[in-house]
């Protein structure tokens, strides 16, 4: 079950489910997938420094741009929606 957790907190919420399913669990299988219906993995955000994109998929504060290297703080805004 350890691997399980790991798979679902890591977003691979099919994986997990069809690991429930090979272990004869359909209600916890489908309990999983039900449960990541609705929710945002990542956003992509716009460096300001030098206006490229690039996806956001964790809670940080502050990420470095993949394109230019510089640190920009993400707004509180899109960290409550991830």
């Amino acid at each position: 079950m350890d691997e399980i957790d790991r798979l679902v907190r890591a977003g691979r919420i099919e994986e997990a489910a069809l690991m429930y399913e090979e272990l004869g669990m359909l209600d916890k299988a489908n309990e999983v997938r039900e449960s990541n219906m609705g929710k945002i993995k990542s956003i992509n955000m716009e460096c300001p420094h030098c206006r490229k994109s690039q996806p956001l998929a964790s809670k940080s504060s502050e990420v470095t741009c993949q394109y230019c290297g510089k640190n920009y703080a993400v707004p509180k805004k899109v960290l409550e929606i991830l």
